[in-house]
């Protein structure tokens, strides 16, 4: 993200670009407006406009065929391995886009961190605000994998539950750039 922003300048374009080169690693090969809306938090018509853009340019693709209703689809992605290339990342590109997503996830919880720091925070407490916490950002914690451990029904568990996604969460970051 850092490198598309510095090529192309801070703003949609660029995280649009950075986030369809990710997700392209991923093996996912189409992201539709809706996701790319939903992983960077731009409004839809941004994210419209620069895909659009993009697109015509050729900087991005877009499928040729037409949905049932004979409009054209709204799914655009980046070819990883060229501008891996471009960029000097070969196929070292990060495999995230959801960036977004994390880092509200982050800033969330090293907020609500620092606010309970030297308090007595009873047991109950801190499961409900850990529950509270993974329900508002249900896919920061996640890593798209299929065998991924769901939350508990019994609130008690969640301390526990969330230790154990915060490591591979920091893990998959770590992994992914």
């Amino acid at each position: 993200m850092v490198q598309t922003r510095l090529g192309m300048g801070v703003g949609v374009k660029a995280d649009v670009m950075a986030y369809l080169l990710c997700v392209s690693r991923s093996g996912q090969d189409w992201a539709s407006i809706s996701a790319i809306q939903e992983a960077l938090g731009y409004t839809t018509a941004a994210i419209g406009r620069a895909v659009e853009e993009m697109s015509a340019a050729n900087f991005i693709s877009a499928p040729g065929s037409v949905d049932r209703h004979n409009r054209p689809p709204k799914m655009y992605r980046a070819e990883a391995a060229g501008w891996g290339k471009v960029l000097g990342l070969g196929s070292g590109m990060p495999a995230w886009g959801s960036w977004d997503q994390h880092f509200r996830f982050a800033t969330k919880f090293l907020a609500w961190n620092v606010a309970a720091a030297g308090r007595n925070v009873t047991d109950y407490a801190l499961a409900t605000n850990l529950r509270s916490l993974s329900e508002e950002h249900p896919r920061a914690l996640g890593t798209g994998r299929s065998d991924e451990e769901q939350p508990p029904s019994d609130i008690a568990e969640y301390p526990e539950f969330i230790e154990r996604r915060l490591v591979d969460w920091e893990n998959w970051v770590e992994s992914n750039g």
